[in-house]
């Protein structure tokens, strides 16, 4: 069972791979709690939300071509700062944040389900953790062929929810002069914040390095390009269903991008709700195997027990750090309501963004530090970590 991941994953896929989870793991599921906080000026939750991600990303970028290791983020604050209680705190934050991330996609699963059949949501969670899982175990290289699939298909169905929606274009100058009436207040940075969960994604990517062809090269490209093409995406498609549905429709729908098409367009919803189910199981998928692979590469440093280093000789996955995984993401989904799991989400991960923006601003400061084959700035981390603490001291301030 001792062995080593393969390499098998190249550019287009790696890319796939970020931009399905993003997408899956957010503008499926996450935006009527983002209408909920923000009203109707919550494309701009969005925006706000892209800005965090950007500069934390090319953060992620730079570390990411230094250091190609799973377990990321837990090697970069090791190089960082050498210590092992943090270097554990902070692994054991990613992976909880990945597993929250997966359970709150899979409640948005079942809220797509029901526009096919009525069925108990521990039922159908059950049914699709166990499923993730086995494709999970089965391999890397089928796991990214069929997440890259799927976000392909996840895609197409956004930019038909965008063509369909785009008939409400000339209510965009009621709807700009409404946000100046309303003028810009602190419920869009509570929106950004449970709308940064839909940025959750990216980060992933860096946990996947020991399996990435050339990743010192590769990963750094694919980070950027998947949160430039998600930022976009997400913008109009959250300035689309602003246009097309009534604000307190959106608020309450579980699923508001059926509603677009089925409002908008003589296509049956079903449709659109296939595209959605099988978008959300992709960010779920993607979680699922990052969470696995910061656990085998914890373990491969010590901060985790041995036992999930364990590689399969069969399929050279971690099984039993996979098994672990899908078990405490189903538990969570049964048990924790969608709102609560992203703002859970989002405070964890703006913290571990913190910390690595320290990281790599400490990495760069060391004259005798490598240069890899991507850099930033050191502006880029300082900018990135001040915006993160901003948000975060925020939110905290909205909760007294």
């Amino acid at each position: 069972m001792n062995g080593e991941l393969k390499k098998h994953i190249t550019l287009i896929p790696l890319i796939l791979y970020g931009v399905g989870t993003i997408l899956g793991a957010g503008i499926y599921v996450i935006i009527s709690e983002v209408a909920n906080a923000s009203g109707s000026q919550f494309p701009l939750s969005f925006v706000i939300a892209s800005i965090v991600a950007i500069f934390a990303g090319l953060s992620y970028a730079e570390l990411s071509s230094r250091f190609p290791k799973s377990a990321g983020e837990v090697v970069y604050v090791k190089q960082a700062f050498d210590n092992k209680f943090l270097n554990t705190l902070v692994g054991y934050a990613v992976a909880l944040t990945g597993m929250v991330t997966s359970a709150t996609i899979l409640k948005g699963f079942h809220g797509y389900l029901n526009v096919f059949v009525s069925s108990p949501g521990w039922l159908s969670i059950s049914v699709m953790i166990l499923l993730l899982a086995l494709v999970a175990i089965k391999g890397i290289k089928e796991s990214v062929l069929v997440i890259s699939l799927i976000t392909l298909i996840e895609i197409s169905g956004l930019f038909l929810v965008i063509y369909f929606g785009s008939a409400h274009i000339d209510k965009l100058p009621e709807l700009i002069q409404k946000w100046k009436e309303i003028g810009f207040n602190s419920s869009i940075f509570i929106g950004a914040f449970i709308a940064f969960f839909a940025y959750v994604g990216f980060e992933d990517m860096v946990n996947t390095a020991e399996e990435v062809i050339d990743a010192p090269n590769v990963l750094p490209k694919a980070i950027t390009w998947a949160i430039v093409i998600s930022t976009v995406i997400y913008f109009m498609v959250s300035l689309i269903c602003s246009l097309a549905l009534p604000l307190e429709v959106l608020k309450t729908s579980n699923a508001p991008l059926v509603l677009v098409i089925e409002q908008n367009s003589n296509l049956s919803p079903k449709i659109m709700g296939v595209i959605a189910l099988v978008s959300i199981v992709n960010g779920a998928l993607v979680q699922l195997i990052m969470v696995s692979r910061m656990f085998y590469g914890m373990a491969k440093i010590e901060v985790a027990p041995k036992v999930f280093s364990k590689i399969s000789s069969r399929t050279n996955t971690p099984i039993v750090a996979t098994i672990f995984t899908a078990s405490i993401i189903w538990l969570f989904a049964i048990l924790f309501p969608i709102g609560n799991l992203a703002k859970a989400t989002s405070l964890i991960i703006i913290c571990v963004f913190i910390l690595i923006c320290l990281s790599l601003i400490k990495i760069k400061l060391d004259k005798n530090s490598p240069k890899p084959s991507f850099q930033v700035s050191i502006i880029i981390p300082i900018i990135g970590g001040s915006i993160c603490l901003l948000f975060l001291g925020n939110y905290l301030y909205s909760q007294l």
